[in-house]
């Protein structure tokens, strides 16, 4: 049964990496960091939206196969972006009461 419930994870996993597709953000992301080489881990990971490249961690980095040196500069490089990003349109609704409260 837990092979069996395994299995089924790793095919929902699968397709699901199949579906994902990088965000035009996290595509000029990675070339401004000359790492396009990392697109497709990125992509079959389902780092495909800043959100959750910005969620990353030195684990995910490194379970991608991202060199030591790289995951330094892109653990630095969302340092840099989280301290200057605002939150998203779609997910200020969330952050904060409506206006009219």
């Amino acid at each position: 049964a837990e092979n069996l419930a395994r299995a089924r994870a790793d095919s929902v996993a699968m397709r699901a990496a199949e579906a994902c597709q990088l965000d035009e953000e996290v595509v000029q992301f990675l070339e401004k960091l000359s790492f396009s080489i990392y697109s497709e881990a990125f992509r079959a990971s389902g780092f495909d939206t800043m959100v959750s490249v910005l969620g990353m961690e030195r684990e995910h980095m490194r379970t991608i196969g991202m060199l030591p040196g790289h995951v330094v500069k892109l653990e630095w490089a969302i340092g840099q972006v989280r301290t200057r990003r605002t939150p998203l349109p779609a997910m200020q609704s969330l952050a904060a009461p409506p206006a009219d409260q």
